[in-house]
């Protein structure tokens, strides 16, 4: 459900005589900054940000510096007057002040508890029913047939697959932004959690790790051996060690802070489909 766009701060200032408003072509859209989210995510998030001069949401003569959170002390134009990547990733100066504080000696980290959780019985049905509350669907069958009935329009697929022959090759990858246009992405978990309908994606299954937030839809094959009861046990996971990047993925992208809209896939993939198949 969409409901209509409602700004507290735009209605009062409606009614301040002398005021001129000039709307972005798409109020809706994020900035692509989030936080932390630049950080982590910087292919998507510099995306979103080059998106928002490509379609026109800036108002003519409003420049990029005009919105602050993708402001840093790099250059923040190019010679055509777009954002460049530098002006909208702050990543490295933030991880670079992270490392140059971290305190010195042993820290080791706090013991893991443990919180029990009755599945019934059942794992992958609970694993399923968590999944689907989170807005994820489950098929069963052959994924190349699930791909084919899920997404007959597919032009760009990017799998990481054997089960799934794909037509984009990520080794070929340049950089991470071009996978903009991947219609459906497809790969596999290395385990998924029941507690929350959670899949584990890792930097060794991703091959580009913003494959999974750039394409319009995901596909992750999921082994019902692999599925853990709950989060304590994936932290327990030598995979956690293992890897650079793990990212804990539970449903599609929804985000309700613009305007007070509902929006799916601005931070991410419009829909996520789990294929139970062995592997």
């Amino acid at each position: 459900m969409r409901e209509a766009p409602f700004s507290k701060p735009l209605d009062l200032l409606r009614k301040v005589k002398g005021i001129e408003i000039v709307e972005k072509a798409r109020p809706d859209e994020c900035c692509g900054f989030g936080g932390t989210f630049s950080v982590f995510e910087p292919a998507v998030s510099v995306k979103m940000g080059h998106d928002l001069d490509e379609r026109g949401s800036r108002p003519a003569g409003c420049p990029a510096r005009d919105l602050p959170q993708l402001v840093s002390a790099y250059p923040w134009q190019d010679g055509g007057g777009m954002m460049t990547d530098a002006a909208m990733s702050a990543r490295e100066p933030i991880l670079g002040a992270l490392r140059s504080n971290r305190p010195v000696g042993a820290h080791p980290l706090p013991e893991l508890p443990n919180f029990p959780l009755d599945d019934g019985g059942d794992r992958t049905g609970y694993f399923l029913a968590a999944l689907k509350s989170m807005g994820g669907k489950v098929f069963d069958g052959r994924p190349d047939e699930v791909l084919g009935a899920r997404f007959p329009d597919a032009k760009q697929i990017a799998s990481t697959v054997p089960e799934v022959a794909g037509n984009r090759d990520l080794a070929a990858v340049g950089h991470p932004r071009d996978l903009a246009d991947i219609d459906v992405a497809v790969t596999r978990a290395r385990f998924a959690i029941a507690e929350t309908g959670t899949v584990a994606l890792p930097d060794a299954v991703l091959g580009v790790n913003a494959v999974a937030y750039l394409a319009q839809h995901l596909v992750v094959l999921v082994d019902p051996a692999e599925i853990l009861l709950t989060v304590q046990d994936a932290y327990r996971r030598p995979e956690m060690a293992a890897h650079a990047y793990l990212a804990f993925h539970t449903g599609l992208s929804a985000t309700a802070d613009i305007e007070g809209v509902l929006i799916h896939g601005a931070q991410g993939v419009r829909s996520l489909t789990v294929v139970l198949a062995s592997g």
